[in-house]
């Protein structure tokens, strides 16, 4: 039967699964918003532009709220652990570059 590792190991191995974890979803929205990209390049004209202007926001506000809702929203997306002060800044500052009407 094996040791079990100690706490300081524990937590490292925690903390190298959570970053896997946030990676691994960053990814999944990056390669989603490409598809997206790809997809309204084809269309043209203003309703195109609304519709494209409507997933960004949308996509925006949805990371926003994950990013600084409960953790619980977090790790029902797989984006368990704490959120570094840098990306919550980034998200807050991604919002208000959109118009405010």
């Amino acid at each position: 039967m094996s040791a079990v590792p100690s706490p300081e190991v524990r937590a490292t191995i925690a903390e190298k699964l959570v970053a896997r974890s946030q990676r691994r979803a960053l990814l999944h929205l990056g390669l989603c918003q490409a598809h997206r990209v790809h997809a309204f390049r084809a269309k043209r004209g203003p309703a195109a532009a609304q519709e494209l202007f409507n997933d960004v926001f949308t996509r925006s506000v949805t990371i926003d709220q994950l990013i600084g809702g409960p953790p619980m929203m977090r790790n029902m997306m797989g984006m368990g652990g704490d959120i570094p002060p840098e990306a919550a800044a980034a998200s807050k500052a991604v919002l208000e570059a959109f118009p405010k009407n």
